[in-house]
């Protein structure tokens, strides 16, 4: 009986060691026009999602913009993107993108486009460019960019119609999602384009110094890709396994300096998501759909 009764405890030990795995409510979101659903923003209660299109190929992608709920959607910049990836709003009508073919095959663009009118304002070329990837507001008149395959950060200006950029940082294994917070930026780190060294948090001022790497060990299976942070939980999503639904997003506690929970279920190629009103907005991107996640209490 001594034994069993050990073994019990030893089990119980066990488990309550483990990251704590959130249940969480769901519901998925279809929008017939989704093709390769990127990045969700939810903005002034209308849902804007990017759309790579076929990733490969110029001239392919866009952005949708539809009710909350995925009624009433209208595609917008068709055939002027070409494989748009995160993007954020600077007022009402404008808003910049990153926009870079998977390829690499030519430069990618940071892209400032006026919603309302659907048009397009200007480009601005990043030379040597690899994998444009995500886009953090910092003020009205600056972002924040990362490019994956070449591991870098860099600071747009904007100045009316007019942009230019300064690299802060060409450290960043696979830097991936990028937020603002507190005067300081976090990236999240990603095992894409093949170094296994990927998978962490970084944390940096907008000058590139103070370079920090908060977690340890790599996160799950280093495929990170957004983030966010609420009431200083920082969120971040992994690709996990690649496979449908191997996807997990984590939840890293900034007060306690690391991992403390973990949401898991059906969930699938969980690109760069948003928060809003207690749920997660997440893009499917192999599955052309938005899934909305409740937010674990």
């Amino acid at each position: 009986m001594k034994k069993v009764l050990l073994l019990f405890v030893l089990l119980s030990m066990s488990v309550i060691a483990q990251d704590t795995t959130s249940t969480t409510k769901s519901s998925t979101i279809r929008i017939d026009m989704l093709l390769a659903p990127e990045s969700v923003m939810i903005y002034d209660d209308m849902l804007y999602i990017s759309n790579l299109g076929v990733p490969e190929k110029s001239g392919d992608g866009f952005i949708v913009q539809a009710n909350i709920d995925g009624s009433n959607a209208k595609k917008l910049f068709g055939n002027e993107l070409d494989s748009p990836k995160g993007f954020t709003f600077i007022s009402d009508d404008l808003i910049v993108i990153a926009d870079q073919v998977n390829t690499g095959a030519k430069p990618g663009n940071v892209v400032l486009a006026n919603i309302e009118s659907g048009k397009i304002i200007s480009k601005l070329t990043i030379e040597n460019s690899k994998f444009l990837n995500d886009i953090a507001l910092i003020n009205k008149s600056t972002v924040a960019l990362t490019d994956t395959g070449a591991g870098k950060v860099y600071i747009i200006n904007i100045k009316k119609e007019e942009m230019s950029y300064e690299e802060i940082a060409s450290d960043i294994v696979g830097a991936n999602g990028i937020i603002y917070f507190e005067k300081m930026l976090y990236i999240a780190g990603s095992t894409f384009g093949g170094d296994d060294n990927g998978g962490h948090i970084y944390k940096m001022n907008i000058s590139g110094k103070k370079n920090e790497t908060l977690t340890k060990d790599k996160i799950g299976m280093g495929g990170l890709d957004g983030i966010k942070i609420v009431d200083k939980m920082l969120y971040v999503s992994d690709w996990g396994s690649g496979k449908d639904n191997g996807s997990v997003i984590y939840i890293y506690d900034l007060n306690k300096g690391r991992l403390v929970s973990k949401m898991s279920g059906p969930l699938t190629s969980v690109a760069d998501f948003d928060i809003y009103d207690d749920f997660i907005w997440v893009p499917q991107l192999l599955k052309n759909s938005i899934k909305k996640i409740s937010i674990p209490k």
